[in-house]
């Protein structure tokens, strides 16, 4: 018999069969295994995803993200949804609200809309031509903030950073997501600018950036997380510059999040090994132009 599990909240695993469980646990590995592949299945495209989480985790909230990203959904197309979703909430439990502040949160940062949205950016020229405090002090002119790779506290390893919007308050949730699309335009405009800028001044060392990345990549026996993302994001930019071509630049994308030590198992130097592994196979078909 076949097993329907839409409209099924997954609060607890005793409100699921071992058929059930086994059929989701199949269905994991199954969307994981298309990942790796890099073939396309975007089944959400087209739909709104709410992320509505009872307590703060930031791993949590990351993972379901990237999950709504991998299968078509976009945080922008959601917004709609999730104030239609508030106003139905609001219903029955009350927010705490002020007529001139807006929503009233336990953190002061977020009184107003309460809404936080960001977006993840490849900035690798600019952090490399040192315009990266310029920046951020754009961003922050516009209500936004510059982050790490990984948000609040971590470092940008790659030239990966992630843009949110910092003001909350004075703003609707749609003007808020609308300027940080904006501001993140802006910046991307800045990174191609820059891209062109180091290319019209040394193209030589840029090719040679690029290609010592991808041979590393495609021979590498042993490499670790930093060393690896940085070649990620130096081949990247090959891809998208026309220096290299046999690779669709968005399973690099893919390949950056599988090579992460918490998806590897083993003692540090097996995930160096099977890191190294598995960025070879991905990259057997690059071409040097």
């Amino acid at each position: 018999m076949p097993i329907n599990l839409s409209g099924r909240p997954f609060l607890r695993l005793l409100d699921f069969s071992t058929e059930e469980i086994e059929y989701l646990l199949k269905l994991s590995k199954n969307f994981k295994d298309l990942k790796r592949t890099g073939t396309p299945h975007r089944y959400l495209e087209g739909k709104n995803i709410v992320l509505l989480f009872e307590k703060t985790s930031t791993r949590t909230r990351c993972a379901f993200e990237v999950a709504a990203y991998d299968e078509g959904g976009s945080l922008s197309d959601c917004l709609a949804l999730c104030l239609s979703l508030e106003q139905t909430l609001a219903a029955d439990h009350p927010y705490a609200r002020s007529a001139q502040y807006g929503h009233l949160t336990a953190r002061p940062c977020d009184a107003g809309s309460g809404l936080r949205a960001s977006l993840l950016l490849h900035l690798p020229m600019l952090t490399a031509i040192g315009q990266m405090d310029r920046i951020i002090g754009y961003a922050g002119s516009r209500g936004c903030a510059v982050r790490g790779t990984y948000g609040e506290g971590s470092q940008a390893v790659g030239g990966f950073y992630q843009v949110s919007n910092q003001v909350t308050l004075g703003a609707s949730a749609a003007e808020l997501t609308d300027k940080l699309v904006e501001t993140a335009t802006t910046i991307i405009d800045a990174e191609k600018k820059a891209r062109e800028q180091v290319r019209s001044q040394n193209e030589p060392a840029l090719r040679d950036r690029i290609y010592r990345a991808a041979g590393t990549m495609k021979s590498a026996y042993l490499i670790d997380t930093s060393e690896a993302v940085q070649c990620i994001s130096d081949v990247l930019i090959g891809l998208q510059m026309g220096f290299l071509s046999g690779m669709d630049a968005q399973k690099l994308y893919t390949l950056e999040e599988h090579i992460r030590p918490a998806m590897l198992t083993g003692a540090p130097q097996d995930r160096d090994r099977k890191r190294a592994e598995m960025l070879r196979e991905a990259t057997a078909g690059i071409r040097f132009a």
